[in-house]
């Protein structure tokens, strides 16, 4: 009699039981489904063990005690197999599919048992081998591998639908399982399908279900793998939830890296205090309360806004975004529902005080025109639909126009310009603003390869570069490669900066800048004014003009005190040689005044409009040779 094997994976399980019962879970199905699965196991190897030593002792004991132990134990490899099947598939099945799921399998293992208890059974004992046979043990092995090949089908089939890492441990199981099957098969004296069987559940305790892997380091909550998991449950039984996001992903203020650790400690202990919420760390400045319903979700969101209010570790303010989901049922499934978070997330500022989005259906409406303008834009880069208009920018020393901004349109199909009012914030918020702003630098190196400074009079062009552009470590790269190809002087180049830009990637920033200089490109800082102005930006950027937004430029006209500053800063740039743009000029008047105030670019309605290429070409002509006339 060897149970030695038996014996050792008994002793596994027991160890994996304990851990499993003794630590912190949230209670998912899966969770619920392996603890099952570990006690049948357990079971399967008591009864294994028991069934071994009934068989080395039938001459003394009564075969129906015999017969008990030997059919038990194959019935707990029947329910083993069901087990599993369920535990690879659950995930594919709403809350009916699934109930509908465990009756099909009990109505299996009842008909099994019953086929079990009644089919003979026989039992073979030689100085080499002891184990059992007859009907009895065929439908046993007819049966599981029914649920073993129906598990492994899903897991291939489907892999894409349920979660990888427990299709994966899954099917190492089944390996494990089948192969000891295959040795024990050949080898009748070596029973190791038990022990293959325990050793199985190490696996997938391992890889998916030890709660320490599901806990979050630092704070010791729950992290965001389980609460998507915990999510996509509560979707699968039609169950809503509530749910509060407290995010500090781009909030720099007070996350000082020497008092991280301790600020998130704080708030975790303080958001636990809520007895009514789960709470998960779902990335590493990020927090989410889930409830189960929407009047507690209120009456904590009132009470974390209040304490936000209040100071933190070492007197810090800490601002972060809310983010409330009052009721799960807008999203369909977890998938659409993180594509909800995203997009309100979406435009976030760094260091925004009091930021509250909720999700409703007014945003699942904004969502979709969203992705409808995102693709709108996508599908018009594909078909060059793309344009440059251009705003001519006024010379008050040359008394004409030497330059001019190219800004991004779109034609529609039918050859109409969309106003760019309805495209461009959904440019700004993605990943499109890179290809975007790309597309409009060929299309005016295009342009400058095409006209010459004689046939435009422009001594450069001005082109934006956005926060993403400037966050690109090969910028410079790409944009001196793109000259290059249209044959562009650099000189005719002058690229906006602005200063969010130089505040986010100061360093990148100034390095790509540091090499167009060096190429020959010139540049400005765009948009002064506005922001956190400060001119320290004009002092370490290798600026060469200063653009005043449109709210300094009016700001002036209106404001006492906006005037002083207006033309001590005017004053400041000119002696440091550099040269003043006022944007957002629309009347005669305004103009006059920034004659006398020694502004040296003018830019506004006044003068144009952005202009289409051809009508661009007809203004700069016109105009020019008026002023030269005059």
């Amino acid at each position: 009699m060897n149970i030695i094997l038996q014996s050792g994976g008994l002793a596994l399980v027991l160890v994996l039981i304990y851990f499993s019962i003794t630590q912190k879970i949230v209670g998912l199905r899966s969770a619920r489904l392996y603890l099952a699965l570990l006690f049948c196991t357990l079971s399967s190897l008591i009864f294994d063990i028991s069934s071994i030593i009934a068989i080395t002792y039938r001459a003394i004991l009564p075969s129906v005690v015999v017969d008990f132990f030997a059919k038990f134990y194959l019935f707990t490899l029947i329910m083993e197999g069901s087990l599993s099947f369920l535990y690879a598939s659950f995930e594919l099945y709403g809350e009916k599919r699934y109930k509908l799921t465990v009756l099909s399998v009990s109505a299996i293992n009842t008909v099994a048992a019953a086929l079990i208890t009644f089919l003979p059974i026989g039992y073979v004992t030689d100085d080499k081998a002891l184990y059992s046979e007859g009907p009895a043990v065929i439908t046993t092995y007819i049966v599981a591998l029914g649920y073993i090949l129906g598990g492994i089908f899903i897991c291939i089939k489907y892999k894409s639908k349920i979660n990888k890492r427990r299709s994966g441990a899954v099917l190492n199981w089944y390996v494990l399982w089948c192969v000891a099957s295959v040795i024990q098969f050949f080898n009748n004296a070596l029973l190791i399908v038990g022990f293959a069987t325990a050793l199985g559940m190490l696996i997938i305790y391992a890889r998916l279900e030890n709660p320490e892997a599901n806990m979050d380091r630092d704070t010791g909550l729950y992290n965001g793998i389980v609460l998507r998991e915990y999510m996509t449950e509560k979707y699968l039984k039609n169950e809503p939830f509530s749910t509060l996001t407290i995010s500090f992903d781009k909030s720099e203020s007070g996350f000082i890296k020497k008092y991280e650790l301790e600020l998130l400690l704080e708030i975790s202990s303080y958001l636990t205090s809520f007895k009514n919420a789960l709470v998960f760390k779902n990335t590493s400045r990020e927090f989410v309360l889930l409830f189960k319903n929407s009047n507690n979700l209120m009456d904590a969101y009132h009470e974390i806004y209040e304490r936000f209010l209040d100071y933190w570790h070492k007197d810090i303010m800490l601002f972060p975004l809310y983010i409330l989901l009052p009721d799960s049922t807008i999203a369909k499934n977890v998938d659409e529902l993180n594509t909800y978070y995203s997009y309100g997330k979406v435009g976030r500022d760094d260091n925004s005080k009091d930021t509250v989005k909720t999700l409703d259906e007014a945003v699942v409406a904004e969502l979709k025109e969203f992705e409808s303008t995102k693709l709108f834009v996508q599908k018009a880069l594909d078909e060059n639909r793309l344009e440059i208009f251009l705003q001519p920018i006024y010379s008050t020393k040359a008394r004409r126009f030497t330059s001019a901004e190219a800004l991004v349109r779109i034609r529609d199909t039918d050859g109409s310009i969309v106003p760019p009012g309805l495209y461009v914030p959904v440019i700004e918020m993605t990943n499109l603003i890179t290809r975007v702003g790309e597309r409009v630098f060929e299309k005016v190196c295009s342009f400058l390869q095409r006209y010459s400074p004689e046939e435009t009079g422009l001594d450069y062009i001005e082109v934006n570069l956005s926060v993403a552009q400037c966050e690109q470590e090969d910028l410079a790269d790409k944009y001196i490669n793109i000259m290059k190809s249209y044959k562009t002087d650099p000189k005719r180049i002058n690229l906006e900066i602005t200063e969010s830009a130089s505040i986010k990637a100061h360093d990148t920033l100034l390095k790509n800048m540091e090499a167009l200089v060096k190429y020959g490109v010139n540049f400005s800082l765009d948009d002064f004014g506005t922001g956190e102005s400060n001119l320290n930006y004009v002092v370490t950027m290798p600026v060469f003009i200063v653009k005043f937004d449109m709210s300094m430029t009016q700001a002036y006209f209106k404001n006492e005190k906006a005037k002083i500053v207006m033309e001590h800063v005017i004053s400041m740039v000119h002696e440091m040689n550099l040269e003043t743009v006022a944007e957002g000029v629309e009347e005669e008047k305004e103009y006059e005044r920034l004659l006398k105030l020694g502004i040296d670019h003018i830019q506004g309605y006044y003068f144009s409009r952005p202009l289409a290429i051809g009508d661009f070409l007809v203004f700069i002509k016109e105009k020019n040779n008026l002023t030269e006339k005059e």
